[in-house]
């Protein structure tokens, strides 16, 4: 954020500019979830995970070469639209790979690279702004998805349903717009205009009025995309909400952190890496305990 800030050495970055091409992932990548898991029961999840590994490299190298903030905004919100297939697939090939003996663990194991991610990505992003321009934090995506494709290819079964899954248009718009304009008005309430503003009110009504919608039509169909009555159940309910509130206060300080840490500090960028992925730790540590927990 502090290199895209500087106008010589990134591209001139206004501060609602870097909250934009911070946001815009989050909120595709928010927003298309849900959609994304329904396209991995309809297609099956080794094929939504290679094209949204797809997605996700081409979007990282137009990203690279962004000419401005409005096309690093564009092209983060793509990066975020493979981020919504991948996240789904992955997560249904853990659960309906492994068996059910080794499904809590698996699940930690894979909980756990989402953590050494964000331990792992301020480093390696620091060590590459030391050495090359900005777009290197981008184009370093393109080897990983390439061995995430060979893996896939040798590794992954084809994990498909006895009956293929009936897509639900209208469901998918309805989540896919109903997060979209929740997510959108919180970011719009964190600006100088403050949570009471139209510009962030109305959003999360309009969002909250299509989710409502949402529940009611998934809840009338015989065999839904999503079974809202999961809530019913306190511990999915309770660690959903924990999970909203945990990432809710991790995605904010990793924003602000970058600035705090090279801008009052005088950190470089590698060194405000190291200390950023230390929020990483617990996160690790949790999800290997956890199965360990009664009940869990």
């Amino acid at each position: 954020m502090e290199t895209l800030a500087d106008p010589v050495h990134g591209l001139g970055a206004s501060a609602a500019d870097l909250a934009w091409a911070n946001a815009s992932y989050s909120l595709v990548f928010a927003a298309g979830s849900f959609a994304g898991g329904a396209l991995a029961d309809r297609y099956g999840p080794r094929r939504t995970l290679v094209a949204g590994l797809t997605l996700l490299a081409c979007a990282s190298a137009l990203a690279a070469f962004s000419d401005g903030a409005t096309e690093l905004i564009v092209t983060r919100g793509f990066m975020g639209a493979g981020g919504a297939l991948i996240t789904p697939a992955t997560l249904a090939i853990v659960t309906r790979g492994t068996a059910p003996a080794d499904r809590t663990r698996a699940i930690a194991v894979w909980a756990s690279a989402g953590g050494a991610a964000v331990a792992l990505g301020p480093v390696v992003g620091g060590a590459l702004l030391t050495r090359f321009w900005w777009g290197s934090v981008f184009l370093v995506n393109l080897p990983v998805v390439a061995v995430c494709l060979i893996g896939a290819g040798l590794l992954v079964p084809e994990l498909r349903y006895a009956e293929r899954r009936v897509l639900d248009p209208r469901g998918l718009a309805l989540s896919v717009l109903g997060l979209g304009l929740v997510v959108y008005g919180v970011i719009q309430g964190g600006r100088p205009s403050g949570w009471t503003s139209p510009a962030a009110l109305l959003p999360m009504a309009l969002g909250l009025v299509l989710l409502a919608a949402f529940v009611v039509s998934q809840s009338r169909r015989a065999v839904p995309g999503f079974d809202v009555r999961l809530f019913t159940e306190a511990r999915f309910a309770g660690g959903s909400v924990t999970l909203l509130l945990l990432f809710f206060g991790l995605a904010g300080q990793l924003f602000y952190c970058a600035f705090y840490l090279q801008g009052v500090h005088g950190l470089s960028t590698l060194a405000a890496g190291a200390v950023m992925s230390a929020a990483a730790g617990g996160i690790v540590l949790g999800n290997q305990v956890s199965p360990r927990c009664p009940g869990c």
